[in-house]
């Protein structure tokens, strides 16, 4: 038997309102109906959010930048890059087992190579970790936002809030 839909008013938002308590995660938010949070983020989608309350909404919830996590050493970044590969440790294995019979110059040879493949490859992938870092801050995202009655406005990303209506357009990085 199927259950039937029930329609949910929300009340209008009041002008300057700030959702109280912590806010869902994304995965919450989406399971709702548009209608739901609009309401939850006390918000008009036509009018967005007033100067103040976008304020407001920052001073309560912060920037819209994810933290950066703490950077690893690079030895540590060296030693995880060899452990986490399954062809090194078969070939380390294999110069373990040289060793056991005593090859000691294949021992040495497989090593050697392991190493020298190893490095040289940390050092591309540390090279290309910083130029995308470079590439990242070079170019700020931008996003067009609902705010002020309606009007349609061009700003940095890092200044979204809580209950911004933020309109996608072909380009748009997300």
């Amino acid at each position: 038997m199927p259950v039937p839909a029930v329609a949910i008013e929300y009340p209008a938002p009041k002008a300057g309102a700030v959702p109280r308590g912590p806010l869902l995660s994304t995965s919450e938010y989406a399971a709702q109906d548009a209608q739901a949070v609009l309401g939850a983020l006390c918000v008009d989608a036509g009018a967005g959010l007033t100067a103040l309350g976008a304020r407001q909404r920052r001073e309560a919830y912060g920037a819209n930048t994810l933290e950066a996590a703490e950077d690893e050493s690079l030895a540590a970044k060296f030693v995880k890059s060899i452990a986490t590969n399954s062809m090194v440790l078969l070939l380390l294995g294999s110069a373990a087992v040289s060793v056991a019979v005593g090859n000691w110059d294949d021992a040495f040879s497989i090593t050697l190579a392991v190493l020298i493949v190893s490095a040289v490859g940390f050092v591309q992938e540390y090279r290309s970790e910083q130029s995308l870092a470079a590439l990242s801050s070079l170019v700020p995202n931008h996003c067009h936002v609902v705010r002020e009655g309606g009007q349609q406005l061009k700003m940095l990303a890092d200044d979204l809030v809580p209950g911004d209506i933020v309109r996608l357009a072909t380009g748009d990085r997300v």
